[in-house]
C-alpha cells in the first residue's frame, strides 16, 4: 500500500535578491513499513523535502509546483487546522537538531504528557505511566528523574532520545527523520563516563583513527564532560617517525589491481614507534610515573600514578596491543571529508601547497585503507563521521 508519494516537487525561496530554487523535481514514493533513505550533500534539498511534507517550511518558501499525497490525500491542500491534525498522530518528525525541537521552558515529562494525551485516549494516570514507558523503550535510565527535568538539564545525546520518544509517542504511521543521528557522539561520550564512574581501578581508554578522523575533537569533547583536570591525556604524534626520515622510505603496494611505489605515510604500522608507546602504557598501567616525549609543537609533562583516568589518542594507538586498553575507540570518516578538513588544518594553519595536499592525500587515503583501517575490527566502538553526523557501527554500549 503507497502511504507517501512525493510528485515533481519544487521549491523556492524569496530573497532580497530575487527567488531562489531550492528543490527541485523531487519525487517520491514510500510503502506501508517500507524505509527510504534520502541521501545527498549539505544543502542539496533533503531537510528541505522533509519540512515540505509537514508544512513546516519557513515564510519566505514557496511550493512553486508539485503534489504531496498521503494515503491519495493532497498536503498541499489542506488548511492549517486540517494540516496540524494530521502532525504527530499521522505523520512524526525527528527534527535536526534537538534542542530546538523541545520546549525550553517545559518540563520533558509534560512535553511527552501533552502529545500522548492529543493523540490517544488514555487516562490522566495512563498517560503517565505511558510517558515513563516511552523514556524507557529510548534507552533512558531513570526515566522518572528525566521527566522531571529541562530540556538544558540533558545532554545532547539524551536530547535527541527524548525527541526520538516524542516523535513516536502517538504513534504515527509515517515516521520522517532528517539527520537523527547528530547527536550520536555526545551519547558515546556520556555512555564512557557512566563506565569510568563505575569503575574503581585505574581505567586507561585507547581512541584512534586517521588524520582528519576527528579523534581529537572527540577527546577534547571527553575531557570538557569530565569537568576534572586529573585525567592524563597523551597525544601520540611524538611517537610517529617524522617525515623527514619517511619520506625515504619507499613502500610497494597493490590496490584495486594497480601497483603503487609511493613515500610511506603515518598510516603504514611501521611509520610508528610502536614499542616504545606499548612501554610507556605498561608503566601507566602498573603506576609508575614517566615525563612524556618533548617535540618542537608539544612540551614534555608528568604523567601522574595518582590520576585514575588515562586517555591515549592518536594513530598509534590502532597498531599496539590493545589489550592494554581498558576502552578502545575507533574513528574514521569518508575520503572527501577528510580532505576537507586536512584542508582547513594544513593549508590555512600550516601553510601546506594545495596541489601537494591533493596528491598526497591520495597516496595517503589508499595506504589508509590498506595499512590501517582493518584495524577498525579490533575495537569497541567504530564511528564513523561526517561534519554533520555520527554512526555508530559497533558499541558495546546499550544504545
Amino acid at each position: 500500500m503507497l502511504l507517501l508519494e512525493i510528485k515533481n516537487l519544487h521549491v523556492h525561496f524569496k530573497g532580497m535578491r530575487g527567488t531562489t530554487e531550492a528543490l527541485k523535481n523531487m519525487n517520491l514514493k514510500v510503502s506501508q513499513g517500507e524505509i527510504v533513505g534520502i541521501v545527498g550533500e549539505s544543502g542539496s534539498g533533503k531537510s528541505i523535502t522533509a519540512l515540505s511534507i509537514l508544512g513546516l517550511l519557513e515564510e519566505n518558501a514557496m511550493i512553486a509546483q508539485g503534489e504531496i499525497l498521503y494515503n491519495g490525500l493532497n498536503l498541499l491542500q489542506l488548511e492549517k487546522q486540517e494540516l496540524q491534525a494530521l502532525r504527530g498522530k499521522e505523520i512524526g518528525m525527528l527534527f535536526q537538531e534537538p534542542m530546538t525541537a523541545l520546549q525550553p521552558t517545559m518540563k520533558i515529562g509534560k512535553q511527552l504528557y501533552n502529545v500522548i494525551k492529543k493523540h490517544r485516549k488514555l487516562s490522566k494516570q495512563e498517560a503517565k505511566a505511558a510517558v515513563i514507558q516511552a523514556l524507557k523503550e529510548v534507552h533512558i535510565d531513570n526515566p522518572e528523574l528525566v521527566a522531571n527535568k529541562y530540556p538544558f538539564e540533558l545532554s545532547g545525546g539524551m536530547r535527541q532520545r527524548v525527541v526520538i520518544a516524542l516523535a513516536m509517542a502517538a504513534p504515527p504511521n509515517l515516521l520522517i527523520a532528517d539527520e537523527p543521528t547528530t547527536a550520536l557522539d555526545v551519547t558515546i561520550q556520556y555512555e564512557i563516563i557512566n563506565l569510568i564512574k563505575r569503575e574503581n581501578k585505574r581505567i586507561i581508554i585507547g581512541i584512534s583513527g586517521h588524520g582528519g578522523s576527528g579523534k581529537t575533537t572527540f577527546v577534547n569533547n571527553l575531557l570538557k564532560l569530565l569537568g576534572e583536570t586529573n585525567v592524563n591525556y597523551i597525544n601520540t604524534d611524538p611517537y610517529i617517525i617524522g617525515s623527514n626520515l619517511r619520506k625515504y622510505t619507499i613502500i610497494k603496494y597493490e590496490y584495486k589491481n594497480k601497483v603503487y611505489q609511493d613515500k610511506m605515510t603515518a598510516c603504514h604500522p611501521a611509520a610508528h614507534n610502536v614499542s616504545s608507546l606499548e612501554r610507556d602504557i605498561h608503566m601507566l598501567r602498573d603506576g609508575i610515573e614517566f615525563y612524556t616525549l618533548s617535540t618542537h609543537y608539544s612540551k614534555s609533562f608528568l604523567v601522574s600514578s595518582q590520576y585514575k583516568i588515562n586517555i591515549i589518542e592518536g594513530m598509534s594507538v590502532a597498531f599496539t596491543d590493545l589489550s592494554l586498553y581498558d576502552l578502545k575507540i575507533y574513528l574514521y570518516t569518508d575520503e572527501e571529508t577528510e580532505l576537507k578538513r586536512r584542508s582547513i588544518r594544513d593549508v590555512s594553519e600550516r601553510g601546506t601547497n594545495i596541489n601537494y595536499l591533493n596528491k598526497s592525500h591520495e597516496e595517503r587515503r589508499i595506504q589508509y585503507e590498506l595499512f590501517m583501517h582493518p584495524f577498525h575490527n579490533n575495537f569497541d566502538i567504530v564511528l564513523k563521521n561526517t561534519n554533520t553526523n555520527y554512526f555508530i557501527e559497533k558499541s558495546f554500549f546499550n544504545l
